[in-house]
């Protein structure tokens, strides 16, 4: 179907798109679709609401390379007096699309006792692109030093990324500095 199209409620339709292979030289591939439902309205009345569907397909072929790229930053943040938030930046530098693995992130005290060691969110990283994946700590920090380590996998690559921090009392967070 091309163009808008208009369903009685409880109707259906079906949209068929061709896509036979990627383009000549590539080894990837990438299309979108949106798709928007607006409710039928009197004439001249505005919907209450609109809701849209996002489609994305992602094709990489079989003799693809990796996706190459890795931990490009790792970032602290106090969110709220009860929060802190990890960002893992993961940049990819290749030319076809990749998910970071094995992702963690691991936060010690000064003492050497782990306090955290979780994955953050992840999902696909496109070629030239860099995504955040954030994890988020919902409870009070003693004051002190802390240290943040991000580590994983892109493509065929592990990556690391270490940050100090201080944390001042109230959860506040002072002095970032990154380490490796």
């Amino acid at each position: 179907t091309r163009g808008p199209s208009s369903l009685a409620p409880g109707r259906s339709t079906s949209v068929a798109a061709r896509f036979v292979r990627t383009p000549s030289g590539r080894s990837a591939a990438y299309a979108a679709a949106v798709v928007e439902a607006v409710p039928r309205t009197a004439r001249g009345r505005r919907p209450g609401y609109r809701l849209r569907l996002l489609g994305a397909l992602l094709i990489r072929t079989p003799d693809a390379p990796q996706p190459r790229g890795g931990i490009s930053a790792l970032t602290v943040a106090r969110v709220s007096a009860q929060r802190l938030r990890f960002k893992v930046r993961v940049t990819n530098r290749g030319g076809v699309h990749g998910y970071p693995e094995n992702l963690r992130v691991r936060l010690t005290d000064s003492r050497g006792r782990t306090v955290l060691e979780r994955a953050p969110r992840t999902g696909v990283v496109l070629p030239g692109y860099r995504r955040d994946c954030p994890l988020d700590l919902f409870r009070r920090l003693r004051a002190g030093t802390y240290t943040a380590e991000a580590t994983g996998q892109f493509g065929s690559v592990r990556s690391r990324a270490v940050v100090d921090f201080t944390v001042a009392p109230g959860n506040r967070v002072r002095s970032v500095r990154r380490v490796r």
